[in-house]
């Protein structure tokens, strides 16, 4: 299946405000803008989508996909979720939305074998009529996408546009570069640490929660493989790394929301049973943020960047 997603998606937080939730999503989508990204993943790990009953969870789709589409920007929404049918329940409801795709995981809390995760997949595409992502992140669900799945997923489908992986197996990726030019879908890159090394031997995009707080970062990354820098290309992922370091991975989240926060953006505080920061965490990383953010305006051209 023919697709266009390529570029840098932002894994975005979800804001968690008292009142005009429009307005800061529309600060956000301001941001994301005038950095390059291709557009916005919403409701994955970095948004809090699991921390949302699902009525939250179609309420923020649909905010994200109106403000985004008005900026310009492409969405994808995830709706995983370990029942069948409030999968079903979230995937018709965000189709009709008309986002760019849905995407969603294998359940994590059971061990599935061939044939149940495969009918799982498949059930939750034929009852779309938009293109789905797969995402592959067997840390959290323990039903990694092997290739005897993906094999029969595609042979009972014709909607699957591309896979977010989540992973750093070589051995995994040297074959999904293959399945990917093979049925012609996109390979986005879910580890940011993995971004230059996925990039460079054919992967079409990013997803990234860290992305959230320098987005123009990753941008540059894409620009200077495209452009064949490879000494730029390897500045930038070294700055990834380092803002990887900075927000420990989003391990708490709250080290992004707050990065955000610090950045002049007001999304308010990660929600339960996560925690916010101490006040000692805050001002280190208030520092370590001014800090970077000098190394960012430099390596991507920009002559400011707001603290």
């Amino acid at each position: 299946m023919r697709n266009n997603f390529h570029g840098v998606w932002v894994a975005v937080v979800t804001p968690n405000v008292h009142g005009d939730v429009d307005n800061v999503l529309n600060n956000m989508m301001d941001k994301f803008k005038r950095s390059g990204i291709q557009g916005i993943f919403v409701l994955g790990t970095t948004g809090e989508g699991f921390l949302l009953t699902p009525k939250e969870r179609k309420f923020y789709g649909e905010r994200f996909v109106e403000i985004a589409r008005d900026h310009g920007l492409d969405v994808m929404i995830h709706i995983s979720h370990d029942h069948p049918a409030v999968v079903l329940e979230l995937a018709e409801h965000a189709a009709s939305l008309r986002p760019s795709a849905v995407v969603v995981t294998a359940p994590a809390h059971f061990r599935l074998d061939l044939h149940e995760v495969v009918n799982y997949f498949v059930t939750i595409a034929k009852a779309v009529d938009i293109p789905i992502l797969l995402y592959d992140i067997p840390s959290v669900t323990g039903n990694p996408l092997t290739p005897h799945v993906l094999n029969e997923i595609f042979t009972s489908t014709n909607n699957i546009a591309g896979i977010k992986v989540s992973h750093v197996d070589v051995s995994m990726w040297e074959y999904l570069f293959y399945f990917a030019e093979k049925h012609k879908i996109a390979l986005l890159v879910g580890v940011d640490t993995f971004c230059l090394a996925a990039l460079t031997q054919g992967a079409s995009g990013i997803v990234s929660g860290p992305a959230n707080v320098f987005p123009e970062l990753y941008v540059r990354l894409i620009r200077s493989v495209l452009e064949r820098d490879i000494k730029q290309a390897q500045k930038c992922q070294q700055l990834i790394n380092k803002l990887c370091n900075i927000v420990h991975h989003g391990v708490p989240l709250a080290f992004i929301k707050e990065s955000v926060r610090i950045l002049g953006y007001e999304v308010g505080p990660v929600r339960a049973p996560l925690r916010e920061l101490s006040q000692q965490e805050k001002d280190v990383l208030h520092e370590e943020i001014i800090t970077i953010a000098k190394d960012v305006a430099a390596i991507c051209g920009t002559k400011e960047v707001r603290v």
